[in-house]
Parts: C-alpha cells; sequence; structure tokens
C-alpha cells in the first residue's frame, strides 16, 4: 500500500469537488456475453459462481484507480492506493438469507477456488451475517443475484466515506447465441469517473472471453 501525494495528485481537484457530495458513489449497468466462459468452467468441473467472482475481481484489481481507498486519520484524511484488492462475496443461508464471506484473490481460477472452498462451507453454515470486514477496506463487494436480469441497480453504501467498490451480476439470458450477463459497477466520484468503471467491464468482459487465460493446463 501507498500514501498518494495530494499535492501532486492530478485527480486533487476532482477528490476535492465530489468529497462535498451527500451521495459521491454512483453506479453503471452493461451486460456482457459468459456463453465461452460457462462453457469452459463446466468442462473443467468449476463452479460458475467462484469462476464470475473470480473474474470480477481480477478486473476490478486491473485498474489501479479502484484499488485506491480514503481513510481517516486524527489529521483529516489520507488517501491510499492497494497492491491488490481481495474479494467479499455473498453466500445463501436457510430461509432465504445470506452472509458474507471474505475470500482471497489468487492468480489463477482453479488456485482460486481451492484455497477459498473452505471458507465458503464455513460462511454457509453461519446463523447470521458474519465476516462483515469493518476493519478492511482492500476489498471489492461483490453480488449474486441470479433471480433476474436487471438493466439499473442500486447499492447500499455507509454513508459518503464508503469508498470500497462493488460488482453486482444478474441472471444468465440466451440471446442471439451469446449469453448475456448484466452486470452493474461501483465507485466512488472522488476517486474514479464513469471511465475507469468502463474499464472494469471491458477487463471483466476480456476474463470471460479467454477462460484458457484463468484455467491454463486444465483445458490443454
Amino acid at each position: 500500500m501507498k500514501t498518494i501525494d495530494l499535492s501532486t495528485w492530478p485527480r486533487r481537484s476532482h477528490y476535492e469537488f465530489f468529497r462535498r457530495h451527500a451521495v459521491p458513489q454512483f453506479t453503471i449497468c452493461a451486460e456482457l456475453d459468459a456463453r465461452d466462459f460457462k462453457a469452459r468452467l463446466k468442462a473443467a468441473g468449476l463452479p460458475l459462481f467462484m469462476g464470475l467472482a473470480w473474474a470480477a475481481c481480477t478486473a476490478a484489481n486491473s485498474v489501479p484507480e479502484l484499488r485506491v481507498r480514503i481513510r481517516k486519520t486524527g489529521q483529516g484524511e489520507d488517501v491510499v492506493e492497494h497492491e491488490r484488492l481481495d474479494p467479499s462475496v455473498t453466500v445463501p443461508l436457510s430461509g432465504g438469507r445470506f452472509n458474507f464471506c471474505i475470500l482471497a484473490h489468487a492468480a489463477a481460477l482453479p488456485e482460486f477456488v481451492a484455497l477459498n472452498a473452505p471458507r465458503l462451507r464455513e460462511a454457509e453454515q453461519a446463523d447470521g451475517l458474519t465476516n462483515i470486514a469493518d476493519d478492511r477496506d482492500d476489498m471489492v463487494f461483490l453480488s449474486s443475484l441470479p433471480w433476474t436480469r436487471f438493466t439499473s441497480l442500486t447499492f447500499p453504501v455507509l454513508g459518503p466515506d464508503d469508498t470500497v467498490p462493488r460488482v453486482a451480476w444478474g441472471r444468465l439470458t440466451p440471446e442471439n447465441g451469446a449469453l448475456k450477463l448484466p452486470v452493474a459497477v461501483m465507485g466512488h466520484h472522488a476517486l474514479v469517473d464513469g471511465r475507469h468503471l468502463a474499464r472494469l467491464l471491458d477487463a471483466f468482459q476480456s476474463v470471460l472471453d479467454s477462460p484458457q487465460d484463468a484455467l491454463g493446463a486444465m483445458l490443454a
């Protein structure tokens, strides 16, 4: 992690402007194509949910601006950039509830699945919300909504100081030879603009288009 020098930061004026906003977070939505990715994961025997979580986190990590956070200090606040983000995902509980699960990111999908399987099992056995991660901001919050094909989405936030990005995806829908995947991404406007969220979406699609890069020898 490094602290950004605000006196030389090219984004300082944008940061100061959007820090005055009551709701500085904003969201954009798009539809991606997951046809090839889903087929390759099925052939490799890997779960689609974990594949999409890995792809979303990989995409978020590829955009440096999405690794930047605002941190309160005794003298005001610092702006810091993390080297890597880990994902926090939602997992189902009984009674139609859900829990959070903090995962560890990995360079390759098979490693990601194996590394985090015990964490998922533990989170799914909880009797309420755990793993809230109030003490961490080196994360991206991920949600899966497989029940609907949304075109707009609003994320809950803790307030104007909440700078952790969010990514959510919805129901897969076959359409004209593609497998449409609705995706929503949220960022804090003091740190990112629309072009940065668009880069995340482009990177997400690139991962979906190149499953062989994620699976390597498993698909040889």
